[in-house]
């Protein structure tokens, strides 16, 4: 006989719970957890799966999933397949959040392609974050039945593949995958990525404001010229003419952005971030091309100069677009500014972030105030901030 237990219950939470291998009892009756909205889920290290098959109270209620650092983890929806589809088709359940952090032994997020069986048409949300065994994020039926996802992130997932399962090539290129409300997509540090969805397409986003991809060596984020034989029948995610129009936040890396951002127009894009920044030739290129760039941040360990060295021709001073107001240094060696040989930090407020070496207060600041007591005309009258966050240096002009 079936019990229903817990139907008022709303939120569970699992903290260190090591002897733990199973939640759900399995004779329980479908009402039980029907109000459950949030499920979280820490260090509990015998637990292979969090929603077997059997348990079905949680379709109707559950808001959000968060399961974190659980070492046995391999599967998070177990689907049974030999479970039929009504008339009124499969059972749709209410998930909006999905986050799952640190689970080494995450194989599959569903057992199997739910195909109908369960749908996640509500989901908003998903972040996977250092799953070291997961080969990919969504099977086929369920990456084409999310019409509301608005933010996927896929964070230090070494053994990833792709983000859509591959399926028989001749059904991967009967349609496109179109997430209409996508609005922000960060990718980062999966270096077996070869495909978001194996087929000849890039996605559609029409939506989609927040962009990142970082290192992700084998993945074809961007179809740049369908005229180079070099680029015919390859796989590429994203549709540059699509995707750059609409973009108010970019982070690339530093190759693909000498690549793109000195042929492309982006006027609504408002911040960029570029990674393993190797020179500053780039930032005489494509300023004018993003006008309404306010946040520049370049990451670099090797970077020791800003400013181009005096006599370059056309390219003297920082090639900076007129609405910019903050640029940041991120894990900077930067020991000249080239305060002297331009007037752009005049209006720019100045971050030092995560700064690692101490003859940066006495080249960068030393500069600034001996640029200042000399007397010379760039007295950065508009400067608010300039900061070093590793040594608590601050620096404020009015």
């Amino acid at each position: 006989m079936q019990v229903c237990i817990f139907p008022n219950l709303e939120e569970i939470h699992l903290t260190k719970m090591n002897m733990l291998t199973d939640i759900w009892q399995t004779k329980v009756s479908v009402d039980s957890f029907s109000s459950l909205i949030s499920v979280k889920i820490e260090e509990c290290n015998k637990l292979d799966k969090i929603f077997p098959s059997h348990m079905r109270g949680w379709f109707e209620s559950l808001d959000n999933l968060k399961v974190y650092l659980c070492n046995s983890v391999e599967v998070i929806f177990e689907i049974n397949n030999s479970q039929e589809i009504d008339e009124f088709g499969g059972i749709d359940t209410n998930l909006q959040v999905i986050i799952l952090e640190d689970l080494p032994k995450l194989k599959q997020l569903w057992s199997t392609d739910p195909n109908g069986i369960l749908n996640f048409k509500k989901l908003r949300t998903i972040e996977v974050n250092s799953c070291d065994e997961l080969k990919n994020l969504f099977p086929v039926s369920v990456a084409k039945d999310i019409p509301k996802l608005e933010h996927m992130s896929v964070l230090y997932c070494f053994e990833m593949e792709e983000i859509v399962a591959s399926q028989d090539e001749l059904e991967a290129n009967k349609d496109l995958l179109v997430f209409p409300e996508l609005t922000s997509v960060r990718l980062h540090r999966l270096p077996d990525l070869k495909y978001f969805y194996k087929k000849k397409y890039p996605i559609k986003c029409p939506k989609l404001k927040e962009l990142s991809v970082t290192e992700c060596e084998k993945l074809k984020a961007f179809l740049k010229d369908t005229t180079k034989t070099t680029d015919k029948g390859r796989n590429f995610v994203f549709s540059i003419e699509e995707v750059f129009p609409n973009l108010e936040y970019m982070e690339i890396d530093f190759k693909e952005a000498q690549e793109l951002l000195p042929k492309y127009q982006m006027q609504r894009l408002k911040e960029l971030s570029l990674i393993s920044v190797e020179s500053v030739d780039l930032l005489n290129q494509f300023p004018y091309r993003t006008p309404n760039l306010e946040k520049l941040k370049l990451e670099s360990y090797g970077l020791k100069v800003l400013a181009p060295k005096a006599n370059n021709g056309r390219q003297k001073g920082l090639g900076i677009a007129l609405q910019l107001k903050e640029l940041i240094f991120s894990n900077s060696n930067i020991k000249d500014l080239g305060f002297e040989r331009g007037q752009v930090l005049q209006r720019l407020e100045v971050s030092f972030a995560y700064t690692e070496f101490l003859r940066l207060d006495d080249n960068i600041i030393k500069q600034v105030w001996d640029d200042t007591h000399r007397g010379q005309q760039n007295n950065f009258g508009y400067l608010k901030r300039l900061r070093s966050y590793m040594y608590g240096i601050a620096v404020k002009q009015r």
